[in-house]
């Protein structure tokens, strides 16, 4: 079986100044060896060959919507948010739609986001899970620390039977049994957070939810 290409190409600025100044202070109160950050769109797609210089040049001109990113040398840390690994967004649907129209083969292209921080010192693995927390939707999202993780979003894997985690019936105590018993790293803070949410929805939440 021929090997699927991954390719991808930096887009446009994400945040206005207003909006990365704000999150830069909400991250400091958590993180304050961090210092300044800035971000940009990356489109990653897959497709069954290499895509010519031509076809790459108008695939470029598809994915130029916005302000250009301006992004320095200084920032030293980087993380990638995107949809929740086992979902399509509705932006990729409505993308591949668009460039496969203008005659450019590919099997899918998801958006996301890549967001560069500089920090003072080192900053562990956890730490960068713990701010890419801050700035994304636990609900729908993933963090990813490189590009090549963010490759699972393409991948298929087999189906599997939903499992319900019985929370309506159980309460918290029922995330926090399946969270110990699958290894998730969950705080007592997401917990918290996730009872809530599923309590304001009155449902119970699916196994690839928590996930």
């Amino acid at each position: 079986m021929q090997k699927k290409i991954m390719s991808s190409l930096v887009g446009n600025k994400i945040y206005s100044n207003f909006r990365a100044n704000s999150l830069l202070r909400v991250i400091q109160a958590k993180h304050p060896s961090v210092v300044d950050l800035s971000s940009a769109y990356i489109h990653i797609f897959e497709s069954e060959e290499k895509l010519n210089s031509i076809e790459l040049n108008n695939l470029k001109q598809i994915l130029d919507y916005g302000e250009k990113a301006d992004i320095q040398k200084k920032f030293n840390n980087v993380l990638f948010i995107g949809p929740r690994i086992g979902t399509i967004s509705p932006w990729s649907s409505r993308a591949k739609d668009i460039v496969v129209h203008c005659g450019i083969n590919i099997n899918k292209i998801e958006r996301l986001s890549k967001v560069f921080f500089q920090t003072d010192d080192v900053i562990s693995k956890k730490e960068m899970i713990s701010i890419g927390r801050i700035i994304s939707d636990q609900m729908t999202e993933s963090i990813f620390l490189d590009e090549k993780s963010s490759f699972q979003l393409f991948s298929n894997p087999k189906q599997k039977k939903i499992e319900y985690i019985a929370f309506l019936s159980n309460g918290k105590k029922a995330i926090e049994d399946y969270t110990s018993k699958n290894g998730l790293a969950l705080s007592g803070e997401e917990i918290l957070y996730l009872s809530d949410y599923y309590t304001k929805l009155n449902s119970d939440p699916t196994d690839a939810e928590l996930i």
